[in-house]
């Protein structure tokens, strides 16, 4: 029996957990198939688990299963990355319960040496988009790998502003198996985000997400992360519990100040409990005695004096921006439609728009 199998037959065994993996794993050293040479008693006296969750890691069911998730990981060329190991993520053993097997899809050999978390609502207002992705193009071009969770909201806005600038490293933290995707309709997204990031997940490759699954999730975007950023989270958000987590390790907690409401109680509850309010991604950067190239709005806005007025605001109306430029109404949108058209701004309703700033700080 090879490595891989072996291990995962420990894995896949009814009851074993992250704790009574370790303890296998601590008999087995290297050569994790030994025990499968010394047989049930050997491994019951050494670690001192059950007779049962012993008889279920030396049972068919666990043999089976290991041998069919060896294929599937070769069918679909997934890497498999095991605690203690050097292609293991080196920050997640400082986590209390550190998964045994990490499951990742895309450039797992390019993850950045420095890496922050943006997490927040599923269901953010359009200023909370626009900051995430300012936030996140700054981050990327920077050569910072942007990390988060892979759900609605300000998750899918930071992976996809990094994937679209700079470095693009991007490092998405499931709540379900590599094969069975939550959100389903992300899976056009997640092919273009391997290119040049990557998808990790502790669960097995077909495994439904689940509630319980993503306070897991969390704990890894956590421990995989330097720092965390917290953009628009209500007081029962998930990012919440990201945040604890980073916390708990000593890490550097980030929030967003936001108008008081339901959506943003969390957001501002870490700002009274400690959290450092930041408002402008040089901040962060600041903050952690990171080095920086250029701000998020060095583009060459002087040409257009529009651009210029969204390198000040994260979403503006109509209104607004003809409060502040000579030109009809008419004329306007004509010119917001072309600057649609070419990337540079995203339209939001009610004839809001905000600046595309993965766009812009490519050109």
């Amino acid at each position: 029996m090879d490595r891989k199998t072996a291990l995962l037959q420990i894995w896949a065994a009814k009851g074993i957990g992250m704790k009574r993996m370790d303890r296998v794993m601590e008999i087995c050293g290297e050569d994790p198939s030994m025990i499968f040479r010394q047989g049930p008693d050997y491994v019951a006296e050494h670690t001192g688990l059950s007779t049962d969750v012993v008889g279920e890691i030396f049972s068919d069911a666990s043999r089976d299963s290991a041998e069919t998730i060896r294929s599937q990981i070769d069918r679909y060329n997934i890497k498999m990355m095991v605690k203690n190991d050097v292609d293991y993520p080196s920050s997640l053993n400082d986590l209390d319960n550190p998964p045994s097997i990490l499951f990742a899809e895309g450039c797992v050999s390019h993850f950045p040496k420095k890496m922050l978390a943006i997490v927040g609502s599923r269901t953010p207002s359009a200023e909370s988009v626009a900051i995430a992705q300012r936030f996140s193009a700054f981050l990327s071009q920077n050569r910072i790998g942007v990390v988060s969770g892979f759900a609605r909201g300000i998750d899918h806005a930071a992976h996809q502003t990094a994937m679209q600038t700079g470095s693009g490293s991007t490092a998405a933290i499931l709540g379900s198996g590599l094969r069975t995707l939550y959100p389903a309709e992300y899976s056009g997204f997640a092919q273009k985000l391997k290119q040049t990031g990557v998808l990790l997940s502790e669960f097995g490759l077909f495994e439904n997400a689940k509630p319980q699954y993503f306070p897991l999730r969390n704990r890894l975007i956590a421990g995989l992360s330097d720092a965390v950023l917290v953009i628009e989270a209500s007081e029962k958000s998930g990012s919440l519990i990201t945040a604890d987590h980073a916390l708990k390790l000593g890490k550097e907690v980030f929030v967003i100040p936001m108008n008081p409401r339901r959506s943003t109680e969390g957001s501002n509850r870490l700002i009274k409990d400690g959290a450092v309010c930041v408002t402008q991604p040089e901040e962060i950067f600041q903050h952690l005695r990171w080095e920086y190239d250029s701000p998020a709005d060095k583009a060459d806005f002087c040409d257009n004096p529009i651009l210029s007025l969204f390198s000040e605001n994260a979403v503006l109306s109509a209104e607004e921006i003809l409060n502040e430029v000579l030109m009809g109404v008419s004329d306007l949108i004509s010119v917001l439609g072309r600057m649609e058209a070419e990337g540079l701004i995203i339209a939001h309703p009610g004839q809001r728009w905000s600046l595309n700033y993965a766009e812009v700080v490519k050109s």
